[in-house]
């Protein structure tokens, strides 16, 4: 009996190591960026702040970085470590700032990011927000997260095991309370996903410039 007993652990245990076939880690301490990423842009490795290391990496304002781990679509899991510097923006003299943003891509080039938006009469120098170029509007269509911002390092997971759930986004190690209900991500983003994605600040009138950093990114895919 303890026997069958300790083979079925090890068999469960041999499962959990199998979940993902292939993990992808970046620190970013070679200190340039690997030819893989793909920049629209600028990005820049920087030692003013590590999570890591010493060093991580900035996106450029009005830049574009992407990384393709698989040349067709899969799930998994993806970790980001963000340094939020609680920028804020007076829209009154910035206009609109989108940014910055970081999440996952698909084949079809199709994204679902988190980040901040400011906007008149939004709330996004308090809280985060997500964006899905799926749902109508694109870029411009945006929900805010219950997440208030804070100053620091953060850990943010998105998970995203098969088409039977939604996709998770976790927070510091706590899955996040945001309110699917008016998202198709209620049902899941049908095919999973082929690589991360990362912009810079958008900047259109003011003076805003300080980045966002980013570092300790980890792809765990099947």
């Amino acid at each position: 009996m303890c026997r069958k007993v300790l083979t079925a652990i090890f068999f469960v245990f041999l499962q959990v190591l199998s979940a993902y076939s292939a993990i992808i880690e970046e620190g970013f301490e070679k200190g340039t960026l690997d030819p893989a990423w793909k920049v629209e842009g600028q990005a820049l490795i920087s030692s003013a702040l590590f999570h890591g290391g010493a060093k991580a990496l900035v996106a450029g304002e009005k830049s574009t970085l992407t990384l393709d781990f698989s040349k067709t679509d899969t799930f998994g899991k993806v970790t980001f470590w963000v340094y939020d510097n609680k920028l804020k923006a007076d829209w009154q003299k910035d206009g609109f700032v989108n940014g910055p943003y970081w999440g996952i891509k698909n084949e079809k080039g199709e994204v679902f990011m988190l980040g901040v938006t400011f906007k008149d009469h939004t709330t996004g120098d308090k809280l985060y927000n997500w964006m899905s170029t799926t749902e109508i509007g694109g870029e411009n269509y945006i929900w805010w997260m219950d997440i208030k911002r804070t100053e620091g390092w953060h850990k943010w997971e998105l998970d995203y095991p098969d088409d039977k759930v939604s996709i998770k986004v976790l927070k510091d190690d706590k899955e996040t309370p945001s309110d699917w209900t008016l998202s198709r991500y209620k049902t899941g983003w049908k095919g999973g996903f082929n690589g991360i994605v990362i912009k810079g600040n958008k900047q259109f009138l003011g003076d805003i410039k300080e980045p966002f950093y980013f570092d300790d990114i980890k792809i765990e895919s099947k």
